[in-house]
């Protein structure tokens, strides 16, 4: 069963210096973009929906299956955020906030947490773990290694132990 990634948009914005300059729209373009680009959500299968304070009103039309985008209209995102995961208690809810009380209330609803910087980080461990599955480096894969892979391991290690002749 996939994961849903529920994201508590400005709280995420106003802590990424890369994200938190322009406009408010800019800004929120911006996420948006380095969640298509860098998945922290991890596989494709997993949802992702970010909840903007304010009116959709202010922000263009987006009109997109990889990143749900949901205004909270004339309350606060926080409520949003609680009442989706207080009415769909059956997902896999992974809320991704450093808002206390966010978290409080929804863990005790069953949905996991993640803080700001280990969603953030989490982009850099799915990198990884993309790059190892094109090299053919996979932990879950038999004990046997691909060529490429081999290859990829002995020139690695040749720089670290053999020394260059001079």
């Amino acid at each position: 069963m996939s994961l849903h990634f529920l994201l508590d948009g400005y709280n995420i914005i106003k802590q990424t210096p890369s994200l938190n300059h322009g406009t408010l729209e800019g800004q929120r373009l911006a996420l948006i973009q380095w969640i298509k680009i860098h998945q922290p959500q991890g596989s494709l299968r997993n949802m992702t929906t970010i909840v903007f304070d304010g009116k959709s009103e202010f922000f263009g039309s987006l009109k997109d299956s990889e990143v749900k985008v949901i205004f909270s209209q004339d309350r606060p995102a926080d409520d949003v955020i609680k009442h989706l995961v207080q009415q769909n208690p059956k997902k896999r809810w992974v809320v991704v906030s450093d808002d206390k009380d966010i978290r409080l209330y929804v863990r005790a609803l069953g949905a996991a947490i993640l803080g700001v910087r280990e969603y953030l980080a989490k982009s850099q461990e799915t990198k990884i773990k993309q790059e190892k599955q094109a090299a053919g480096i996979d932990k879950h894969a038999s004990k046997y290694i691909s060529l490429t892979a081999q290859a990829i391991i002995n020139q690695e290690l040749e720089k670290i132990w053999i020394k260059p002749k001079k």
